[in-house]
């Protein structure tokens, strides 16, 4: 079995045709390509093809993105022994109590904290039969499934079919959605269906909303929140009725006008979440006392309003906020790894709904029990919540909200 390795080393197939796409194995192995060699040699003649390329192909978009030093460096040490011993195999795993569709990695907006944009996409598209697939294998066993992910799923041509084939399963139905799909009576639809509509709103002007969600319509908008609150509040229901708030520098002051802006048209509650850019960690840091005053007057204003529901992070630069009332975050401890799996658009296996984009596979060619039971979906667990987790969990503002809708509303 070391043949399968000497592609890895130094300088192998340097020049060749293939040296190109190995240019990533060579760079990552070559450190110490020897010693991992040894030790995998006896745990690839114990693993089927298909589990070691899967690993394989999951360092390779996954790996290449750790920064270099330790962590990587530990990542790689650890993925030696977890191959070598087979631990993965001995890992008892529950069903995921919550399940995420990303049927659509393609959006109809260009906001500017994303790069997902340029219209509709087929090609971005979870094909039908895999989610009826993926559907069937995983929620019976669920609590939740949500429709969620990098792009916005209403704009699917057939986007009911998908909401059809959904509500067969008795699973509390979610869906994160920018309320503008041209399809107007899509809304109606999945309220009548009992969906929990969790709605992107991250300003309380048109200005500074349009701004940040470049082609939204703010008024269009403010119009269609006020129809689905006022259906929310006739039938006792405003919990199915939230607004996610993603705060970044621009939209600091508007956080308070959205927290009554929601609810003066009906919404249940705002839940707020911290924007993962490459400097919002340090405009966080820097501006730390600034977003506790607002997250404490936005609290002031609801403070008579006991079942209106306003989720804070209680961290704000990496530190506690001292605040009463915040809600925890997944950066003080997360246990979503065991609870929940997220599916992307082309069939990759993830850990949660924050959408990170490390893989523990893929479930096109096999079951997604398989994949969670493989070698890189144990590489991750090992590190969750140390000092070496994934770099994308590090500062995470992941919610556990308490609602009389669920017990854990998770944003």
């Amino acid at each position: 079995m070391p043949w399968l390795f000497r592609p890895f080393t130094r300088g192998a197939l340097a020049g060749g045709r293939t040296g190109n796409w190995l240019t990533p194995f060579r760079r990552w192995f070559a450190f110490d390509c020897d010693r991992m060699a040894a030790e995998a040699t006896e745990a690839v003649a114990q693993t089927t093809v298909g589990e070691f390329l899967d690993f394989v192909l999951a360092l390779v978009l996954d790996l290449e993105r750790l920064p270099p030093g330790e962590l990587r460096h530990s990542w790689f040490e650890e993925a030696g022994r977890v191959l070598a011993n087979r631990a993965y195999d001995r890992h008892s795993l529950t069903p995921r109590r919550w399940v995420g569709f990303e049927i659509s990695a393609s959006c109809n907006l260009e906001c500017v904290f994303c790069s997902v944009r340029g219209g509709y996409d087929p090609s971005r598209t979870m094909p039908f039969d895999l989610f009826k697939r993926l559907a069937g294998e995983l929620l019976p066993s669920a609590q939740w499934a949500r429709l969620n992910g990098l792009g916005e799923a209403t704009i699917i041509p057939g986007f009911p079919e998908y909401v059809r084939h959904l509500a067969r399963f008795p699973v509390r139905k979610e869906i994160v959605t920018n309320l503008m799909s041209q399809d107007e009576q899509v809304y109606s639809m999945l309220f009548d269906m009992g969906f929990l509509i969790l709605v992107s709103w991250d300003g309380a002007s048109a200005e500074t909303f349009e701004s940040l969600r470049r082609g939204a319509d703010f008024d269009l908008l403010c119009r269609r929140l006020a129809e689905l609150g006022s259906r929310a509040t006739r039938g006792s229901q405003s919990e199915r009725l939230l607004l996610i708030f993603t705060l970044v520098q621009e939209n600091l002051a508007d956080l308070t006008q959205v927290v009554k802006l929601a609810r003066d048209r009906g919404a249940g509650g705002v839940l707020v979440n911290m924007a993962k850019t490459r400097t919002s960690a340090q405009w966080q840091s820097d501006n730390r006392k600034a977003i506790i005053d607002e997250f404490d007057r936005a609290r002031r204003t609801i403070s008579h309003d006991r079942k209106f529901n306003l989720a804070l992070p209680d961290l704000v630069g990496g530190r506690p906020t001292d605040m009463t009332g915040c809600t925890r975050t997944s950066a003080s401890g997360c246990s979503r790894w065991c609870q929940e799996v997220m599916i992307r658009f082309d069939g990759g296996v993830g850990p949660c709904n924050m959408l990170n984009p490390y893989l523990y596979g893929w479930s096109t060619g096999r079951r997604v029990d398989q994949v969670l039971a493989g070698p890189a979906a144990e590489l991750f667990r090992r590190f969750v919540n140390t000092d070496l987790r994934h770099p994308f969990c590090n500062g995470c503002s992941y919610l556990y909200v308490s609602d009389p809708h669920r017990d854990h509303a998770d944003v």
